[in-house]
């Protein structure tokens, strides 16, 4: 199956996108899909403009698909009616987030700030330079003139549209007197397939009786090596993927997860480069520590990841107590250690067959973080595994009435799966019919 094919069975139907004037700064200029001087905007608009289609790629960007690799547009808008930043006579019209749960908590809702975008062109370059397996910068794109209603977040946002305050909103909007330039960045990459979002379909019920376990086991650690390789790949050169401590000091905002991975049929690319930056010393180490870890849970669809975290982190730590390793030589010191171990540390052990997937991806992570290498499986696995995985997700969410297209949502999802009981009998008969469409396939 060609990529536009695959892409499309993940993300659904491509969606539009319009052109307007505006300036860009291009590396690439070859790969740039449209003329230099148009620009890329998700946005509604009763203005006569061009337009294109592409297909969604997370809140804010969009990708045209080509034969063997994608152009990423980001930070050209939202593509969510009712959301999304209106265009009207050469002026944008958005909200800015004040407490946003994301990097620093404030953002232009849609399109990224212009030191942003250029930090991001920046530190692709410096990855391609360091031959880490990342995207390759084709430029940024200028928008002169953005409109800002300022609002806390985009909770705040949607619960007023709820109430129908838009018309309100938008009243606002155009009164407001904060004006700003912004951003968007152009890249390619080998596709856009997020790692998380293949994983979806794993959760699927009685997944031991549509696929071969082993067969899953062995890709799922060879993803979480290749995952795990390149994260070392940036600390070895003293650079973090993207790790800030929260505003509120509640914890941790980081890239640092599967989202930001996504993988082809033999290899995995890191991507999201906004927020990386080189680090050394005490802060370098701290940091690297939470992402190794955060890469084993954060946006990771499959069950009890942060179980698998707690009980290494217990063991980490006690196996870092001096007081016991001084005496461990001895067999009363081995003893003590044991027992110590058994009660406060250890290894989390699967209880089903979804934990037993986790297990495989954070064994894959470790493997490819600590040893530097990445877990081999055959080529032919690899391809039908990732066919497989995204059929899987599909069915999904075609079973539990979720969104075509839905990228990612591991709350949402949960939420759903709980609510909705699926009989035995409708089991069986999507089992059947799924290892059919499976094997059709190869």
């Amino acid at each position: 199956m060609e990529l536009k094919g695959i892409i499309q069975k993940l993300r659904g139907e491509p969606i539009e996108y319009y052109l307007i004037d505006g300036e860009t700064k291009l590396i690439r200029p070859e790969l740039y899909p449209h003329e230099k001087n148009k620009l890329p905007i998700l946005c509604e608009t009763s203005d006569k403009l061009p337009s294109e289609k592409g297909f969604t790629s997370g809140f804010r960007s969009t990708i045209k698909v080509y034969d063997e690799y994608i152009v990423k547009l980001k930070g050209i808008g939202i593509p969510f009616k009712g959301v999304r930043p209106i265009y009207r006579e050469n002026t944008i019209y958005t909200y800015y987030f004040t407490k946003e749960f994301i990097g620093t908590g404030q953002l232009i809702w849609g399109f990224m700030d212009i030191n942003e975008a250029e930090k991001e062109v920046e530190n692709m370059l410096m990855l391609k330079d360091l031959n880490i397996p990342s995207p390759e910068p084709i430029g940024i794109g200028l928008y002169e003139k953005i409109k800002l209603l300022e609002m806390q977040n985009r909770y705040e946002l949607a619960n007023k549209i709820a109430s129908g305050e838009r018309e309100e909103i938008l009243r606002l909007i155009e009164k407001s007197e904060k004006i700003v330039k912004g951003a968007c960045v152009f890249y390619r990459n080998i596709n856009d397939i997020r790692v998380d979002e293949i994983l979806y379909g794993l959760l699927i019920p009685k997944i031991e009786k549509i696929i071969n376990v082993k067969e899953v086991k062995a890709y799922l650690k060879w993803l979480g090596s290749s995952c795990g390789y390149n994260l070392r790949l940036l600390h070895d050169n003293g650079i973090i993927h993207g790790t800030i401590l929260d505003p509120s000091g509640m914890g941790i905002y980081t890239n640092s997860h599967l989202a930001n991975h996504v993988v082809g049929f033999d290899k995995t690319y890191i991507t999201d480069f906004h927020l990386t930056r080189k680090l050394s010393g005490k802060e370098l180490e701290k940091m690297k520590l939470e992402e190794y870890y955060a890469l084993w849970h954060v946006m990771n669809p499959l069950p009890s990841a942060e179980k698998f975290v707690f009980h290494q982190v217990k063991r980490t730590t006690i196996l870092n107590a001096q007081e016991i390793l001084s005496q461990i030589h001895t067999p009363e010191g081995f003893q003590m250690f044991d027992e110590i171990l058994s009660l406060h540390g250890g290894y989390y052990k699967p209880i089903n067959v979804y934990e037993e997937f986790t297990e495989s991806i954070i064994d894959g992570i470790e493997y490819g973080y600590n040893r530097l290498k990445i877990y081999e499986v055959e080529a032919k696995l690899k391809k039908k595994m990732l066919m497989a995985l995204i059929i899987l997700k599909n069915e999904l969410i075609e079973m539990y009435g979720m969104p075509k297209g839905m990228e990612r949502g591991r709350e949402a999802i949960s939420i759903i799966m709980d609510m909705k009981k699926i009989n035995e009998k409708d089991i069986s008969k999507n089992i059947n019919e799924i290892k059919r469409k499976i094997e059709e396939l190869f």
